[in-house]
């Protein structure tokens, strides 16, 4: 009577593996089947980590910029922001958007705060049509990279300060040099509307008048507490630049100074990388020059 047993067990067991194989397929297809949008590769299982204590909303800013914020809150406090720009490129029917100033509260980040920001983010501008343009100093497992820049800090002494080399206003620029990228081909208004938006937040400009060179800088406390002039970009001849590193410490009473270049130093000390994140299947990027990435200003 025992004889039919392990013919029992086979069978039990197989309904078990089909049931499981079943599961699986449907949790599979649960899981894919509402499209998220969002720039890190792990961003999907980041949101199944994702605590229910964070609340998050999109506000139109009503500025120059037309920009939006994405706030998350935290018991009814702001905890982490993003600040995303329209960059409204001629002859392209999808508008760039720019990534800015993504920053979580200490205490509340490794919970998947930041990634769901920029998930609701995302989710705001890509079924309109947008796409977005964000850097980071971490190398990303994510495709469309648009460049990658290097600084190495450099320390100088030195008192003298030529008299065309002068602090300049976002109004102020010269543009002699300005690159001639077809993403950076945008209105006036729309320029200078951009970089005002930066000098409110600290980023200082420069002019050398004799050499047409415009420089934009940020003061960086590093770990090492040390006062650092960090060049962000230029626009100009790098040979020029490199001729009057000393002089614009004297300027900024800077002891350091961190100078872009485009070939990996050996002693990197700070890197950025662009990318750009839900890219339309049809468009093209124009290809950047040397010129275009030491003068691009739009995501550093």
């Amino acid at each position: 009577m025992y004889a039919n047993r392990p013919k029992i067990h086979i069978t039990l067991l197989l309904m078990v593996i089909i049931i499981l194989i079943l599961f699986f397929i449907l949790y599979t297809y649960i899981s894919h089947s509402t499209r998220n949008y969002g720039y890190l590769s792990d961003l999907h299982h980041n949101i199944l980590r994702h605590s229910s204590k964070y609340t998050y909303s999109i506000q139109h800013n009503q500025d120059k910029l037309d920009s939006m914020t994405c706030n998350a809150f935290y018991q009814n406090n702001i905890i982490g922001t993003l600040i995303f720009i329209p960059w409204q490129i001629p002859n392209l029917n999808n508008t760039l958007y720019i990534g800015n100033n993504l920053h979580v509260m200490e205490n509340h980040r490794n919970k998947g705060v930041a990634n769901q920001i920029i998930l609701k983010t995302a989710n705001t501008v890509v079924p309109h049509g947008g796409f977005g343009l964000f850097s980071t100093s971490y190398k990303l497992s994510i495709p469309n990279k648009l460049s990658i820049i290097y600084w190495t800090k450099v320390k100088h002494n030195i008192n003298k300060i030529p008299n065309t080399l002068q602090f300049a206003t976002y109004d102020t620029l010269l543009y002699e040099n300005y690159p001639t990228h077809p993403w950076l081909n945008v209105s006036t208004i729309q320029r200078k509307n951009y970089l005002k938006y930066l000098q409110n937040n600290g980023m200082k400009f420069i002019n050398i008048y004799d050499k047409s060179l415009t420089i934009a800088i940020e003061t960086i406390i590093d770990s090492q507490n040390h006062k650092v002039a960090q060049i962000k970009w230029f626009w100009g001849k790098k040979n020029d630049l490199n001729t009057i590193l000393a002089n614009i410490c004297a300027l900024l009473k800077h002891e350091y100074i961190a100078v872009p270049q485009l070939t990996i130093p050996t002693n990197i000390w700070d890197q950025s990388i662009s990318y750009i994140y839900c890219k339309p299947s049809n468009l093209v990027v124009p290809e950047l020059k040397e010129s275009h990435i030491y003068g691009w200003y739009l995501d550093r």
